[in-house]
């Protein structure tokens, strides 16, 4: 591992080589589309272009950041700025290997790629999926063999995804409304808590809010759909800004509410984050878009 170790660093040594201001710019914004900007891309998906897709997308990225968290806190490579003061960066929170942006961004934008059926657009969504792992060597956060393994996870995960989707949408057939409800609370939580009492982190914990939100919601959306995204340019405009200024609002919120983490509600707290968030992109959104008529009934 050492010799990999070794030939990452002088990749991403070689890649700062070509380090400019535009560049610099070009790759902070593009690792935000595998990171942060979620938070952007996938109420664009849930409100205004197709909701189930949208959700849908939303729960296979969320589970696929907790398999990359979990064998992160198993493996435990330090980041390569760590390893060698020639690498430029301004860090970043937890281990290495694997890289959770280059696995997340092949199952989310993978799952729109097989969606669409605009060439130009899978393109694009191709393109981006490349350049997001390539920001994380640029960025000097991630050695080359964790954007590759990050890649070849999430290929693996999307394909066992799409292979299972069926077998587990008969199983759902078979299970009333209440039991799938408490699957969906009750099996997040508990991986999340076991994750949280073997690794002492947290992360896994906001996860599971999440994951628990978005199963609850593409249920309720079985029973009845959510949103009817048809609608004008200016209903569809008017809808995400209210929606990101509302998901934003819970996602500053809850921060002042958290005690500290030797505290019991500490945890809690952390999970009802997760799940804040989710369930307002996911549900609490859509239903206020139908209830002021800035969607369609």
């Amino acid at each position: 591992m050492n010799e990999i170790q070794q030939l990452g660093i002088e990749f991403i040594v070689a890649l700062q080589a070509f380090k400019s201001p535009l560049l610099d710019t070009f790759f902070y914004l593009i690792t935000q589309l595998g990171g942060f900007a979620y938070i952007l891309v996938i109420p664009l998906l849930l409100w205004c272009i197709e909701p189930r897709l949208g959700l849908r997308a939303l729960l296979a990225m969320l589970i696929a950041q907790y398999i990359v968290m979990l064998v992160k806190d198993i493996v435990q490579e330090p980041r390569p700025y760590l390893a060698d003061t020639r690498i430029i960066s301004d860090g970043e929170h937890g281990f290495s290997f694997p890289s959770g942006h280059a696995m997340g961004s092949l199952v989310f934008y993978g799952l729109l790629m097989l969606w669409t059926d605009k060439s130009w657009l899978r393109w694009l969504l191709a393109s981006l999926i490349f350049f997001i792992g390539l920001s994380r060597n640029y960025l000097g956060v991630h050695y080359p063999h964790d954007v590759i393994f990050g890649w070849l996870m999430g290929f693996i995960y999307l394909w066992g995804w799409i292979k299972l989707q069926h077998l587990a949408n008969k199983n759902l057939r078979y299970m009333n409304f209440n039991r799938q409800v408490l699957w969906s609370f009750v099996v997040p939580a508990l991986v999340g808590t076991i994750h949280y009492y073997y690794f002492d982190y947290f992360g896994a914990l906001v996860v599971a809010g999440a994951v628990s939100a978005t199963m609850l919601s593409l249920i309720l959306d079985k029973q009845k759909p959510l949103l009817n995204v048809n609608g004008t340019i200016t209903q569809k405009t008017a809808r995400y800004l209210l929606g990101i200024a509302l998901t934003f609002g819970v996602l500053l919120g809850f921060r002042p509410l958290y005690p500290a983490e030797d505290q019991l509600l500490h945890n809690p707290l952390v999970w009802a984050n997760g799940f804040a968030i989710a369930i307002m992109m996911a549900f609490i959104a859509p239903k206020l878009f139908s209830k002021i008529k800035l969607a369609s009934p």
